[in-house]
């Protein structure tokens, strides 16, 4: 591996992570979004179903079911948040790599 290649990969690297960031931000309010679509369904669903004839062990079990699609999408949302986390990592371990082998290349 030449240091000129070295150089273009490491800056490339850097291109990716400022991209990532800047998505992060939207995940992330993605992410609270659905949460609280959740949240605001479930209590509806709660206090409908406490107003009619569902016995109270039924309720919470009901509430959920009712609130399945909302469910899916905060855990989505959250497994998408996490996940971006995770190739933030990654690339950073990536360009640590190639930074360590362009440190390498100066000294040889």
């Amino acid at each position: 591996m030449e240091a000129l290649d070295v150089a273009k990969k490491i800056n490339l690297k850097i291109i990716e992570l400022d991209k990532l960031k800047e998505s992060l931000e939207g995940l992330a309010i993605e992410k609270a979004n659905a949460a609280a679509n959740y949240e605001k369904k479930l209590a509806m669903v709660t206090l409908r179903l406490s107003q009619g004839d569902s016995a109270i062990s039924l309720i919470d079990k009901l509430s959920r079911g009712e609130c399945a699609d909302e469910k899916m999408a905060m855990d989505l949302a959250e497994s998408r948040y996490k996940n971006q986390l995770k190739i933030i990592d990654l690339t950073e371990a990536q360009l640590n790599g190639y930074q360590s082998i362009n440190r390498f290349l100066a000294e040889a």
